[in-house]
Formats: structure tokens, C-alpha cells, sequence
């Protein structure tokens, strides 16, 4: 099948569901499957043209799940944040985008600190924890 029949389709079927962005999830969704980023996917509607039977499956199976409104997180076991990006599954919180905005608040008290201690209990997944470190260093 057509990549880019599949992404079409796979689009009119999350619409239908109600999902908030059919198109850039059946995209994210084909991405995953296929191992590339955006721009190699855009390549690959080119040159590739075509999904192998058992990328197809595996597709159609990830857009199942997405259909019955699994968090695309989920399905693809990742969850951008910041600079990082984390694993996920179910179970754990997916980072929301106003989260990076409380990372970025904490940098700029932590900032003013001389010898600042940081300590992050109870926040959830851990995003800001792993933010903090990753963005301080061992500064």
C-alpha cells in the first residue's frame, strides 16, 4: 500500500474518532513505523513510495490503537520534552507542553542560587527531574 494512501486514510479514520490532530498523528504514527523523522518521510513519499507488508501491519496496528485514543505517546513510547526525549508507556504521565514552562521558571530561580539543592518528589513522570539535570549539569 501507498504510504501516503495509508497516512490518508489513517488520517480519516482518527477524524472520525475525534482525535485533535489526525493528520500530524497519522504521520507521527508512519514515522515511527518506519523508523524516520518528518523530513526523511517526506523522502520516503518520494522515493520509497510504499509500505512493506509487515510495515503495513504493523501501521495499521499502531493506528488501531491511536483510533481507540491510546495516547500517541504511548503507542510509540515517546514523549518529547525540552532538549530530551523520554520513554513512556501506560502508566506513566505523559509531559504536558505548560510542564517546560515550570522547567524553565525553576532554571531561572535556580539561577540565582549559589549553591542551589534541587529535589523533585511527587511531580509524575520524572520530566522535570531529568530536565533539570540534563540542563544544569553539574553546575
Amino acid at each position: 500500500m501507498l504510504i501516503a494512501k495509508a497516512i490518508e486514510q489513517a488520517s480519516e479514520r482518527f477524524t472520525n474518532a475525534g482525535v485533535h490532530s489526525p493528520s500530524v498523528d497519522a504521520e507521527l504514527l508512519a514515522c515511527f513505523v518506519l523508523g524516520l523523522n518528518k523530513s526523511e518521510l517526506q523522502l520516503a513519499l518520494i522515493e520509497r513510495q510504499e509500505f512493506s507488508a509487515s510495515e503495513l501491519e504493523n501501521f495499521l496496528a499502531a493506528v488501531a490503537k491511536r483510533e481507540a485514543r491510546v495516547p500517541l505517546q504511548h503507542i510509540t513510547k515517546a514523549a518529547p520534552f525540552r532538549y530530551i526525549e523520554l520513554e513512556v508507556g501506560p502508566g506513566v504521565f505523559i509531559p504536558r507542553p505548560e510542564t517546560e514552562h515550570v522547567v524553565q521558571f525553576a532554571l531561572d530561580k535556580i539561577s540565582q542560587l549559589e549553591n542551589p539543592t534541587v529535589v523533585d518528589l511527587c511531580s509524575g513522570s520524572g520530566a522535570i527531574a531529568i530536565a533539570l539535570a540534563t540542563e544544569l549539569g553539574n553546575s
